[in-house]
């Protein structure tokens, strides 16, 4: 009604003008004239549109028609039926849609229904103001359908109320792609409120969902609920009430969750088995949990992982829960800010977390509810959640249920929690690390104000008897680590029911620009200039484009003494994440170049270089992808080659010698052999191989602090002389030990290394691992057949003649060669260094019993 008397208002104060306008014998304005011009038109509906959130520029503006001093989308609805034009019904936003417009009427129910099932696609049904009463569920199973009212608001909004009803286990169900469903109120459903299922393109946009009588385990489980969907948007709506969770996402991908005020729930927001989420500027308050992120054995699709949540409110969640008896909710603890359960890469960040008395955030493994889950594709245990920069106070002041426990065992509540259960034990559970999280899966949890607690223990132990060590502390510095940062979700385009095949990334390539082609990284683009990494095209030796970074390795991996010019391009406003042992983490859109030149004259510093190759490597949303281009013979572009090829190349070595190879530049399956075959990785930037000094064109500094400085690498440490550092390979100043091993980590390890292609031999070359059987020593070779050259050992201490590893460095046969791809000629000067090394150990007899 208050919408209905603003327009009658309105009405009245331009019949008022219209008949001063009369008097004075000018032309007479009309309501949603926008543009002047004394008719309405399209035109007029247009320039509305596009004035939707300013402000009203006179007491009387023809564009506001409800006089509510803000021109939105509901003024551009009411002017289209004041249009002069046949056809002058246009949606910017759902171009070429139909509009169905329902009026007011004892049977709408009847009409809602069959608009909806007769509706096809690219249609827009729009419901009148008012509140009704409805018995029946609301279905929709076509594609592209709008389902929209005049505002989600109790006075002049669309209310459906489903307290009567009678048929549907939903108050509305949608299954069709492209669904939208915006300006409407939805209440009292005894089921789930708005349910969407298995939709390519899913939008709640300004939709208000409530149970009226507040918190009751008898109210619906859900709110707005999609569930096996992808590219979800649920913006600016509320809910409150909900027996579950007011705001659900499950087993989906792509999401963003946003602006939504969500109060009074069991859980305000839950991402559940779902990947690649953002939710972000949410108002939580009042909720048994505010944010909830897990993963469940129970669904179909298990997997979670890749979730943001940041810049939110969480406030005050504080409410008992009620949600029914066996709910895997009902185990959340009242006074929840956030709740991280066996959830995999989700960052939680910039978020305010006030006033929730158990604790500002909660990660535990799925052992904390059951340490008997057995189902073969599912994972209990959450690994790299990285939690920091949140701003937060008074929370974890009165611990609820099973929070408790956390005073109990730790003798005070935290702030945060971690649950380590699964870590650090090997009692036979579905998934354990006996060993611990590597850097890669580590708990962060870091920079949250200087008054932020934490603590953890492995809950299992206590709650279940799981035998294993308690592991209690209330160190926060043993979370004191980063990863790297996710990347924005991006929503893709609407499915074309005309067209339903998805867009081809290739589209991204040939753009024209002058800086970095960011959004290329999704494709493999056929020329290495569609990046446009360089700002001369033709030149992928300096000059990067988009903030790229030049750098070196301290030991270089050995190329047929090609020379190497790598580059490394991190997004904008993305770092990545300092690794003490490991390859550090780089965000998504990462592109790393590397280009191989052969020098005409090695002796001679500066001599002509000729360009053979580039690889990319690139970090996408599913990890790295290798991507081997070739320089065409003018060496004006470099054309992406997955089978890889030959060149036939020369030179003059460092002794004055002409040389001549044939140089082989490895296919995209050769990649992953040195890669990684089952998880692609970069190789060379690591702490110990990039501490060293560069000469940049804006000075000489030590590579890891620059990385620091430029803000694309975070933790790194202050003090850069205390990282171990693989010397050069000729600096005799460092130990032979040293080098030898730094040589072998850069050159051998990423085969031989657990997990690399070269694991089944039992042979591990990585720098930090301790000298014995396991890097060599007296072990006997497993199914080496003739690349043993008829020797018995690996390394036989103090006789390198005898040690199978010098004989393969040295051999130049294919069935014996190592590395068995990278190189078609010997290092000589590497073969040098590890039988050196080798002669310089303390003789054994590995023969002795």
């Amino acid at each position: 009604m208050r919408h209905l008397s603003r327009i009658l208002i309105t009405a009245l104060l331009l019949t008022l003008t219209q008949q001063a306008y009369a008097q004075c014998e000018g032309p007479i304005p009309r309501l949603c004239d926008a543009n002047g011009d004394y008719e309405v038109n399209s035109l007029d509906i247009d320039a509305i549109n596009a004035a939707k959130g300013s402000p009203a520029s006179t007491p009387i503006d023809m564009r506001d028609i409800d006089l509510d001093g803000i021109i939105t989308v509901l003024d551009a609805r009411a002017c289209v039926a004041m249009c002069d034009q046949a056809e002058c019904f246009h949606d910017p936003n759902f171009p070429g849609y139909e509009l169905v417009r329902l009026l007011d009427g004892p049977d709408l129910q009847a009409r809602i229904l069959t608009a909806l099932i007769e509706a096809q696609p690219g249609t827009i049904i729009e419901l009148p103001a008012g509140v009704f009463n409805l018995t029946s569920e609301l279905s929709i199973s076509t594609d592209n359908i709008v389902l929209r009212g005049q505002g989600m608001t109790p006075n002049g909004g669309t209310v459906l109320n489903f307290a009567g009803q009678i048929s549907g286990a939903q108050g509305i169900l949608a299954t069709g792609n492209n669904f939208v469903v915006e300006d409407l109120a939805v209440e009292d459903t005894p089921g789930d409120a708005i349910k969407m299922v298995g939709s390519n393109g899913v939008t709640v946009r300004r939709v208000r969902v409530e149970w009226t009588n507040g918190p009751d385990e008898n109210n619906g489980p859900y709110g707005l609920y999609p569930v096996q969907t992808r590219n979800v948007l649920i913006e600016d709506s509320e809910v409150r009430g909900a027996s579950d969770a007011g705001v659900y996402v499950g087993q989906s991908e792509v999401i963003i969750v946003r602006g939504n005020y969500v109060y009074e729930n069991v859980a305000g927001i839950e991402i559940e088995n779902s990947k690649f989420a953002d939710v972000y500027n949410n108002y939580t308050t009042g909720n048994t949990g505010g944010i909830l992120v897990f993963d469940l054995p129970g669904p179909p699709v298990q997997g979670g992982e890749a979730t943001r949540v940041f810049n939110n409110m969480i406030i005050d969640n504080n409410e008992p829960n009620f949600a029914p008896a066996g709910n895997i909710v009902g185990r959340v603890p009242a006074g929840t800010g956030l709740m991280v359960m066996a959830n995999d890469d989700i960052e939680v960040f910039g978020n305010t977390i006030e006033g929730n008395s158990s604790f500002a955030t909660l990660t535990v493994s799925y052992y904390f509810v059951n340490p008997n889950v057995s189902k073969p594709t599912y994972d209990p245990v959450p690994e790299k959640i990285f939690v920091h920069d949140n701003t937060m106070s008074n929370n974890a002041y009165d611990p609820q249920g099973d929070a408790a426990l956390v005073g109990i065992v730790l003798g005070s509540s935290q702030d945060h929690f971690y649950d380590s259960s699964g870590v650090g034990t090997d009692a036979g559970l579905l998934v354990e690390f006996p060993d611990g999280l590597t850097e890669g899966q580590a708990i962060c949890i870091i920079d949250n104000g200087p008054e932020s607690t934490v603590g953890q223990f492995n809950v299992s132990v206590i709650l279940h008897s799981i035998p294993g060590d308690l592991a209690d502390s209330t160190d926060p510095t043993l979370l004191h680590c980063t990863h790297a940062s996710l990347p924005e979700i991006e929503l893709e385009p609407p499915v074309d029911p005309e067209n339903p095949e998805p867009p081809n990334p290739l589209e991204l390539c040939d753009v024209a620009g002058t800086d970095i082609n960011a959004d290329a990284y999704l494709a493999n683009c056929p020329n290495l200039s569609d990046y446009r990494l360089f700002a001369d095209a033709t030149n992928p030796l300096s000059d990067p484009n988009g903030g790229g970074v030049i750098y070196d390795l301290t030991s270089p991996l050995f190329t047929d003494y090609a020379n190497k010019y790598r580059f490394v391009f991190v997004p904008e406003g993305a770092q990545a994440a300092y690794r003490a042992t490991e390859v550090f983490d780089f965000p998504v859109g990462t592109i790393i170049a590397k280009t191989f030149t052969v020098q005409q004259d090695l002796r001679i510093e500066g001599s002509p270089e000729e360009i053979l190759e580039t690889r990319l490597l690139i970090r996408r949303n599913s990890g790295w992808v290798a991507l081997p281009y070739i320089w065409n013979p003018s060496k004006t572009e470099a054309v992406l080659t997955p089978a890889g090829g030959v060149q036939a190349i020369s030179w003059i070595d460092l002794d004055g010698n002409s040389r001549n190879t044939n140089y082989v530049i490895p296919n995209t399956n050769n990649c992953a052999n040195c890669h990684g075959e089952d998880v692609l990785l970069p190789i060379g930037p690591t702490a110990r191989s990039l501490n060293m000094d560069f000469a940049y064109t804006s000075g000489t500094a030590n590579q890891l602090e620059h990385w620091d400085n430029l803000e694309i690498l975070s933790g790194v440490p202050a003090d850069t002389s205390s990282i171990p550092t693989i010397p050069m390979p000729d600096d005799t100043t460092a130990s032979l030990d040293d080098r030898a091993r730094g040589y072998l980590d850069v050159n051998c390890a990423h085969c031989h290394i657990p997990g690399g292609s070269g694991d089944t031999s039992g042979l591990y070359l990585d720098y930090f691992r301790p000298f014995g059987l396991e890097v060599g020593e007296c072990k006997t070779p497993i199914a080496a057949g003739g690349g043993s050259g008829g020797l018995a050992y690996d390394i036989v201490p103090g006789n390198a003649a005898e040690s199978i590893l010098v004989f393969r460095m040295a051999s130049n046969e294919l069935e014996e060669r190592m590395p068995e791809i990278g190189r078609s000629i010997v290092h000589t000067e590497g073969v040098t260094l590890v039988a050196d090394w080798i002669n310089a150990m303390t003789p054994v007899d590995c023969a002795a019993p």
